[in-house]
């Protein structure tokens, strides 16, 4: 299984290849609709390992502020999007409204990509450890995959978006205490 960071890195790729597929006016509305979809769930399932698995640990393991404060942008970087993702998708994908919306989304993703992985990763790699990075990883595929059986259940699906809608209003203290409590579970 990938480690940690190239799990991460894996996913950045892929979300790097579909976005600029989701204002594009040469795909089909109704290609661009399911685009968005899926978009949604690589984006949602991709934060939520992050935040429940990795910048955990990358948070205990720093101890410099500049390393801490990387921490809590890279959470405020993911309510942003939180709160873009649930405004894209009652839109019209042919209108301009949705194609700018898309391209802020595309914007706001390659900067936190950039940031993840021109910095946190180099400082995740050096204070995490390749052993505890590839634990990590194996933690990350198994809360993935769990993550992604209930995305495609019905009842999960629901609860998920009405939980989007939700999040968009969440202070990030919340957000982040509720990391915490999961964090807490799994020991």
């Amino acid at each position: 299984m990938p480690n940690a960071i190239d799990l991460l890195r894996a996913d950045h790729e892929r979300l790097r290849q579909l976005l600029p597929m989701l204002a594009d006016d040469a795909i089909a509305s109704d290609k661009r609709r399911e685009l968005l979809g899926e978009i949604e769930k690589d984006i949602k399932l991709h934060s939520l390992v992050e935040e429940e698995v990795f910048y955990p640990a990358y948070k205990d393991a720093a101890s410099s502020r500049e390393a801490i404060d990387m921490y809590y942008e890279s959470l405020e970087e993911h309510h942003v999007v939180d709160m873009l993702l649930p405004e894209l998708l009652p839109l019209d994908p042919t209108s301009d409204a949705f194609r700018a919306k898309a391209k802020v989304l595309r914007e706001l993703f390659e900067h936190h990509a950039k940031e993840e992985e021109e910095d946190m990763f180099r400082k995740a790699a050096e204070m995490i450890g390749a052993a505890a990075l590839q634990d990590l990883g194996d933690r990350m595929q198994r809360r993935k995959i769990e993550l992604d059986r209930q995305w495609d259940s019905f009842v999960a699906g629901t609860l998920r978006r009405a939980q989007a809608v939700a999040d968009k209003f969440l202070p990030s203290s919340v957000k982040d205490a509720r990391v915490e409590r999961h964090r807490d579970e799994e020991r």
